[in-house]
Formats: structure tokens, sequence, C-alpha cells
């Protein structure tokens, strides 16, 4: 299985020209750039990976915004038999 590290922010500029090397003089970075997962078909992984402060389960609860956003869009919580473990690494 392959992921992505969402708080990388591995964006990736929809309207990049690639000959000339360069981004549109228009582009917005914040507004305008894409996860690849948002532009490219097929998905280059199979799932996105969240720290748990966002999603709220952790010693520190998370943003109630965040955690909303991802259940909204199938984000979830791995079920214990999939959870991996340290003895297993």
């Amino acid at each position: 299985m392959k992921f992505i590290y969402a708080d990388s922010l591995d964006y990736i500029d929809p309207l990049y020209d690639f000959e000339a090397d360069r981004s549109p003089p228009q582009r917005r970075p914040y507004w305008d750039d894409l996860y690849p997962h948002e532009f490219l078909d097929p998905m280059p992984y199979d799932g996105v990976l969240v720290s748990r402060a966002i999603v709220g389960d952790g010693p520190v609860g998370g943003e109630s915004t965040q955690r909303r956003r991802l259940s909204a869009f199938g984000g979830r919580a791995p079920a214990p038999s999939e959870a991996r473990r340290p003895e297993a690494c």
C-alpha cells in the first residue's frame, strides 16, 4: 500500500507550464494548487495519512472542523485489526 502524508503539503500546480518551466503569473498557491489525488486519475496512492491530533483521538483533541471534513469525504481511522503494531515492524 502507498500513502501520502498530508502534513507534508505535497501540492501540485495543475496549470504549470513544463516547457516554459513556470507557473502562470496569476497563480494563487493556497487556492489553486491541488493534492495529487485531486488531479491525477487514477490516484497514485491508496490513502492519505493525517496526524492523530487532526482527527481528535490523541491526547490533545483535534479541531472539530477538520474531523467533520475528513468524515464528510470518507475519512476513517483504521480498525484495530488494520492498525500497525510496533512489534510487527
